[in-house]
C-alpha cells in the first residue's frame, strides 16, 4: 500500500470512521506532522468537493468527520507507472560541403531582412542611439 495516494488514504480513513476521527490519527496514518493535518483536509475538500466538518472543542480543531461518503477518489496517480514518455526527435547531423564548410542553417534560414533585424535589435535595446536607457539626464 505504499503506491497509493495520500488522499486515498485520507478518504479510507475518514470513511471508515463512524463519528470524529482526530488529528493525531490522521497524522500518523498518513506520515505526517499533525500541524500539516489541515492542510491535507483543505485540498481534499478543494480537490474533491468533499463535505468535511471540522470538530471543535472552544476554538481548537480536535478532530475531523466525513459527510459525504460516496466519493471518487483514485487510489493510484495517473500515469505513475504506465507508459514510458514519448521519445525525444532526433536531429540530422550538420551537413558538410566540399569545401569543408558546414551548414547549420538552412539556407533560407540565414537569409535575415532589415526589418527582422531591426526587430532583434529593438528587443535587445541596441537598436537606437543617443539616450542610453537607464542613463539619467544630468538636469
Amino acid at each position: 500500500m505504499s503506491k497509493v495516494t495520500q488522499n486515498y488514504r485520507l478518504y479510507e480513513l475518514l470513511k471508515s470512521a463512524s463519528g470524529m476521527i482526530s488529528k493525531d490519527v490522521i497524522a500518523s496514518e498518513l506520515g505526517v506532522a499533525v500541524a500539516s493535518v489541515p492542510v491535507y483536509i483543505h485540498e481534499f475538500k478543494k480537490a474533491y468537493k468533499a463535505d468535511i466538518t471540522a470538530v471543535r472543542v472552544g476554538r481548537n480543531v480536535v478532530g475531523y468527520q466525513l459527510v459525504t461518503k460516496t466519493l471518487k477518489v483514485p487510489q493510484f496517480r495517473k500515469n505513475a507507472a504506465g507508459e514510458a514518455p514519448p521519445k525525444k526527435k532526433v536531429s540530422e547531423p550538420a551537413k558538410v560541403s566540399a569545401d569543408g564548410v558546414v551548414s547549420v542553417l538552412e539556407p533560407e534560414a540565414s537569409q535575415v531582412s532589415d526589418r527582422e533585424l531591426a526587430d532583434v535589435r529593438s528587443s535587445l535595446g541596441i537598436g537606437h542611439f543617443g539616450g542610453g536607457g537607464f542613463r539619467s539626464s544630468d538636469y
